[in-house]
């Protein structure tokens, strides 16, 4: 039986993963204009980014019949803080409570790479990189931690 791409079934784990490690929301998408000061999102916030979500496939081995596809890719996962008033306490209030929900993913790629799916599903997740961006945000400080997951799976 053939598998195609990993990619929907790896975003839904992460959604699941990470909403039981977190206190605060954990969403497949940006969540919208009422969204929390607070929260967890798979792509970027549309206001700072351009939706994108490449994937390359290559063939591992050489062997007759069916050939087995190795499928890597980077799901961006974007921890989003708020604070409603420009203040310098407000600024370092925000970026240290975004670095404190990155920990927790970080624990959660740390403690089970695979994200509790089979190895014939996924090989592992890692996060890659971590871009930080914090900024004056409508009338407050808001941090935007732009976090790459990196995904690498075989395909039969």
């Amino acid at each position: 039986m053939s598998t195609t791409s990993t990619i929907v079934t790896v975003k839904k784990q992460l959604v699941t993963k990470y909403a039981a490690a977190l206190t605060v929301p954990v969403t497949y998408t940006w969540p919208g204009k009422s969204t929390a000061n607070e929260c967890v999102f798979l792509g970027p916030h549309p206001e700072t980014a351009d939706i994108r979500l490449d994937q390359t496939s290559q063939i591992p081995t050489v062997k007759a019949d069916r050939k087995q596809r190795q499928e890597d890719y980077t799901v961006r996962v974007t921890v989003w803080e708020f604070r409603p008033d420009l203040t310098v306490d407000a600024g370092e209030e925000c970026e240290t409570a975004a670095f404190v929900l990155l920990a927790a993913i970080e624990d959660v790629h740390a403690d089970d790479p695979r994200l509790a799916l089979a190895p014939t599903v996924i090989h592992h997740t890692l996060i890659s990189s971590v871009a930080s961006t914090l900024f004056p945000f409508g009338t407050g400080w808001a941090c935007e931690l732009a976090v790459d997951i990196d995904v690498s799976a075989r395909l039969t």
